[in-house]
């Protein structure tokens, strides 16, 4: 579910709160070890994709977008009928 972020101020004085989708990522491995890149262990393991399926999900999202790409600089000085999607990546 989109949640507001906190409040931003405009160009102007307006202040607007902006409703976006943030999808957020952790490791996107090379090959088949997911040891071999952050924190060893099942536990983690369960936040790492491989390169094919992040590539996946990047093909999903692009099909699920009804708008055009942008960048955050962008979101303030935008007019968006649907939320924007955000990618996060934290490792």
């Amino acid at each position: 579910m989109a949640e507001p972020i906190s409040e931003t101020k405009t160009a102007g004085s307006e202040t607007v709160s902006r409703r976006v989708i943030t999808l957020l990522y952790h490791d996107v491995i090379q090959g088949d070890d997911p040891d071999a890149s952050g924190f060893s262990g099942a536990n983690p393991a369960e936040y790492k994709l491989s390169v094919a399926e992040f590539a996946s999900h990047l093909q999903a999202i692009n099909g699920a977008l009804s708008g055009p790409v942008i960048s955050p600089e962008d979101i303030d000085s935008e007019s968006f009928e649907t939320p924007p999607v955000l990618l996060s990546f934290d490792d």
